[in-house]
């Protein structure tokens, strides 16, 4: 196979690409509603900022053949989910007296 493609090894036809990195409380219901919707999603601890509750993000990762339909279907939803998440980050730095988000130690 890398023959024929240059040397290159094909990409896997089930690559999975990130949707949305999202509070696991957020992420679980858009999780949910993609799946719904015939699309497998592996939700992941993410490697970057810390939610609200003290953990860090989870990251919602679907299929690359069904990336591009998932974000016109769900992009306003998770975009949504994002303001959210940010929101609460934002009122907790504030409540906190704490000015930079958190974020992991790799991010």
């Amino acid at each position: 196979a890398i023959e024929l493609n240059d040397g290159v090894p094909p990409a896997p036809r089930e690559q999975m690409v990130r949707l949305a990195s999202l509070p696991r409380a957020l992420g679980e219901p858009l999780r949910d509603a993609i799946e719904a919707a015939g699309v497998p999603v592996v939700m992941l601890r993410g490697s970057g900022l810390v939610g609200p509750d003290g953990l860090r993000d989870m990251d919602l990762l679907v299929p690359r053949v069904s990336a591009a339909w998932v974000e016109t279907r769900f992009g306003a939803r998770r975009d949504t989910l994002q303001a959210r998440a940010a929101a609460a980050r934002a009122a907790e730095d504030a409540a906190s007296g704490d000015p930079e988000p958190v974020r992991s130690e790799s991010g």
